[in-house]
């Protein structure tokens, strides 16, 4: 039925009352809106700002934060804002994480800086680094000879190492570049009837004893070199070598690793030049030079409870001798008459020394132009060895050089009496008068050569290989793949059991 003009009249009117109640009621609303303040920004907030030394000597850098823009890093002189203090970067604001170079020593707190949009309020927070090494000197703590121990210098290695947590990891501020290591005597001897040795003396033989578990790590493109030199002035030669001691030990039970790092001029009457460890300790990116030991392992003695890892590491420039000077010597120590020590002859494994129980695997390391007056030019081995895509290379062993001993020079490059393992390795150049120029296996060894080189190797008997074996013991030589340049001779010779 048609709906009446009257009503439809009455209901087009209600929509459009409607209508414009509504459209008044929200102009009415947005005005008012408009009329209110507006509400600002919340101001940023920065917590839970941790700085912490890792590998590489960088500074991993975490926090929690809120409503910034951006954070900005800061390396600063103290926990008040400066002019002096460094920008280190910035940081977008989503991320909570940022790893940094370790800033130069004077500048070694860390600041991080929630940044507040145009009017708001900043947040910042620092934190004061700790395990990193602020300057290149060092202390003498030992009471040897009547010597008076230095007080410790807070920033020096030997203090950081001293104050580091078993776990730490240990960098260098970006302006120390070199560790001069002085006055550590090699050992403290005291004859019969006289007093006992006080507690602080007597076999401090390193420099840097490293006694709990620890990452020493420099800067991967420019490595820190660690020096040993002697404190001693005017003083014999074979006298002199006493205040020099080895650069770094590992005692049995620790697990260190250094890495980015030259360690250089250490020197000790026995064992261990540059380095002893009788624990586990892996060297990355490591250069052992110019060390000297007088008996065994020039650069590095790796102990019988040793576990060693070389990884892209080079150990070049090293000594096992005693020089004829030294020979039978008697000498004070620091010039304390009652402290004195007598010299053997000897000279093994100028590069590396493997003990009897010790373990050594090396990967993309190199062992060359070491020298040992007596056998294994670049390595001497009686324990388990393993090296992998390595060159040993332009080594030597010869007792000729000195006054003629009781010796047979064997091995210029790598001695064996041990367990031997050599892969996809290079053995080039090196040299003995007597026999094996490259290798020499003893009677006893177990040795395995896989895809092996060698060339331009020089000795009497075996220029590239000699091998002596007791009767029944040939199958202990495995080799496969291995390759000769010209001149480069194998020789084998049976010894009796008798």
């Amino acid at each position: 039925m048609p709906i009446p003009n009257a009503e439809r009249r009455y209901q087009v009117t209600t929509m459009l009352f409607a209508v414009g109640a509504w459209l008044l009621i929200t102009s009415g609303a947005q005005l008012a809106a408009a009329q209110q303040p507006a509400q600002a920004d919340p101001d940023p907030s920065i917590a839970a700002l941790t700085a912490t030394v890792s590998r590489g000597s960088t500074v991993t850098i975490s926090w929690t934060g809120s409503n910034a823009t951006r954070f900005d890093v800061f390396a600063a002189a103290g926990t008040t804002p400066a002019t002096s203090d460094t920008l280190l970067t910035a940081v977008a604001a989503e991320r909570r994480e940022v790893v940094v170079p370790i800033p130069a020593s004077h500048q070694q707190v860390i600041r991080v800086c929630a940044r507040a949009a145009v009017g708001g309020v900043d947040d910042c927070m620092q934190r004061e680094l700790t395990n990193v090494v602020l300057r290149g000197d060092d202390y003498d703590p030992y009471t040897l000879g009547g010597w008076a121990p230095e007080e410790p210098v807070e920033g020096t290695l030997r203090a950081t190492i001293a104050a580091a947590d078993s776990g730490s990891v240990i960098g260098f501020a970006s302006d120390v570049s070199h560790v001069d290591l002085y006055g550590v005597s090699a050992f403290y001897y005291n004859p019969p009837g006289e007093r006992a040795i006080e507690p602080g003396e007597g076999w401090q033989e390193a420099h840097l004893v490293v006694d709990r578990d620890l990452v020493i790590s420099g800067r991967p493109d420019a490595p820190v070199a660690l020096s040993a030199r002697s404190a001693c002035v005017g003083c014999p030669a074979a006298e002199a070598e006493t205040y020099r001691s080895r650069v770094v030990r590992v005692l049995e039970g620790v697990s260190a690793e250094l890495e980015h790092l030259a360690l250089r001029g250490g020197g000790f009457v026995y064992e261990g030049g540059g380095v002893l460890n009788d624990g586990t300790l892996t060297l990355t990116s490591v250069l052992i030079s110019d060390n000297r030991a007088w008996y065994e392992g020039g650069g590095i003695h790796n102990g019988s409870s040793g576990v060693l890892t070389l990884v892209d590491t080079v150990v070049r420039d090293n000594r096992a001798v005693t020089l004829d000077e030294e020979m039978g010597a008697r000498f004070a120590i620091r010039g304390h008459a009652d402290a004195t020590i007598t010299v053997a002859d000897g000279g093994y494994g100028g590069g590396l020394f493997n003990a009897v129980g010790g373990t050594v695997i090396a990967s993309g390391s190199v062992i060359e132009r070491n020298e040992a007056k007596v056998s294994g030019g670049g390595a001497y081995n009686l324990g388990s060895m393993t090296l992998e895509h390595c060159v040993v290379q332009d080594n030597v062993a010869d007792h000729t050089s000195y006054t003629p001993g009781a010796f047979s020079s064997l091995g210029g490059g790598v001695y064996n009496a041990g367990e031997l393992v050599v892969r996809e390795t290079e053995v080039l150049q090196n040299r003995t008068p007597n026999a094996g120029g490259g290798l020499f296996t003893d009677v006893g060894s177990v040795t395995t050569l896989q895809y092996v080189h060698f060339g331009e190797n020089t000795a009497e008997f075996g220029a590239g290989i000699r091998r002596e074996h007791g009767p029944g013991e040939e199958p202990d030589f495995v080799s496969e793949g291995v390759s000769f340049g010209p001149g480069d001779t194998e020789s084998t010779r049976l010894v009796n059991s008798e």
